[in-house]
């Protein structure tokens, strides 16, 4: 399903960085919130800006209001609160229909009862456009997307990729100022989605489309971002390049999140004996990349025993108890890597480790 959006509203003057670029869509403090059972969800203060002529993903699990958050975009969905600048221009209160976004939804079909052509030039045609532009822009996008030699065909002869590539090309026709997606990957098997996540990335160099790409996949969030913001609980976590999230995760619901594996969290109370300079209250967060076999003054000593290995591409992780202490350890080492005991010491560089309140959530200054 595409909507077709437009915004001419009051001009606002928005506060920005000095020197930076100029965002398409500005976010703040929206909240939308539904009751199911007593407990609510949906957006809650979620602020944000993504950059004109970016590929910005919004990565969070399931039910922590990627697609609500797509909807009051949108226009589809009314706000409790907030307001919402495209442009510098506020669109909060404007009807969908009066936006300039196309979007389309997982569920995403091309209408049976028309061909190919028929589909990706009906938007065109409920904006009246000429004929004779109408063929060349149907033309010209499903060149682009490689679909020039079905535009006859009727849609309920093509597979589930090729139907996806006509919906795709039924919003990019569009040329709107802004594009979200919401997951419109999910249902295809692997290659297809790595050929279209390869697609998309061409299509949005190409055609400078701002694009606003919903996902709870870590590695479609990290093959298509330019920017990420991670939502949890209706809030934006976090934003950044994909690396920064998982390098330096702002907060424990990032760093338990993001990564794969995600990083060891542990309380700092049961390695303070080995690191006095650890604060109370705080968790530790180490990656599994940092825990080795190799030993050196002022590194941590962890015995982990009864591991389980597993291997995963190019490395393989090993999932153990450190013994001592009590606490849940994962590491990872290269998929050539023949060592594999059971019982295996590990160390790691407290300098490195990251800290966290545990009553904030919030990174701390590393020891």
């Amino acid at each position: 399903m595409v909507h077709r959006i437009c915004a001419n509203e009051t001009h606002r003057v928005v506060t920005l960085k000095p020197g930076g670029p100029m965002p398409l869509l500005r976010i703040e403090k929206l909240t939308r919130l539904f009751k199911n059972n007593g407990a609510a969800s949906g957006l809650r203060d979620f602020s944000g800006v993504v950059e004109n002529k970016s590929l910005h993903v919004v990565l969070g699990p399931s039910g922590a209001g990627k697609t609500t958050l797509l909807r009051v975009i949108s226009g589809l969905e009314k706000t409790d609160s907030g307001r919402l600048f495209f442009d510098e221009k506020e669109v909060t209160n404007l009807s969908a229909r009066d936006r300039d976004v196309a979007v389309v939804f997982q569920q995403a079909t091309p209408l049976p009862h028309l061909t190919v052509a028929e589909n990706l030039a009906l938007p065109l045609q409920l904006r009246k456009l000429p004929s004779s532009e109408i063929d060349r822009k149907v033309q010209g996008i499903s060149e682009k997307l490689g679909i020039q030699d079905w535009l006859h065909r009727q849609t309920t002869e093509l597979s589930g990729g090729e139907a996806q590539k006509v919906c795709l090309g039924r919003a990019l026709i569009r040329e709107t100022s802004l594009l979200l997606m919401d997951e419109p990957f999910a249902h295809l098997d692997q290659p297809r989605r790595i050929e279209f996540r390869r697609l998309l990335k061409h299509l949005q160099r190409e055609t400078g489309t701002t694009i606003i790409f919903v996902t709870h996949d870590q590695a479609e969030a990290s093959s298509l971002a330019n920017h990420c913001t991670v939502i949890i609980n209706g809030a934006n976590q976090q934003t950044g390049s994909f690396d920064q999230l998982q390098r330096l995760p702002d907060s424990l619901p990032v760093a338990s999140f993001i990564g794969n594996p995600i990083m060891n969290l542990w309380p700092s109370k049961s390695l303070t004996p080995q690191i006095p300079q650890l604060r109370d209250g705080t968790t530790i967060g180490v990656p599994s990349h940092q825990l080795s076999r190799n030993s050196a003054p002022g590194l941590v000593r962890l015995q982990v025993r009864d591991v389980i290995y597993e291997t995963h591409g190019s490395m393989i992780l090993g999932f153990g108890t450190a013994v001592e202490k009590g606490l849940q350890v994962t590491f990872s080492t290269p998929v050539n890597d023949t060592i594999q005991n059971t019982n295996i010491d590990l160390f790691f560089d407290p300098r490195a480790a990251l800290l966290f309140s545990s009553e904030t959530g919030l990174r701390m200054p590393n020891v």
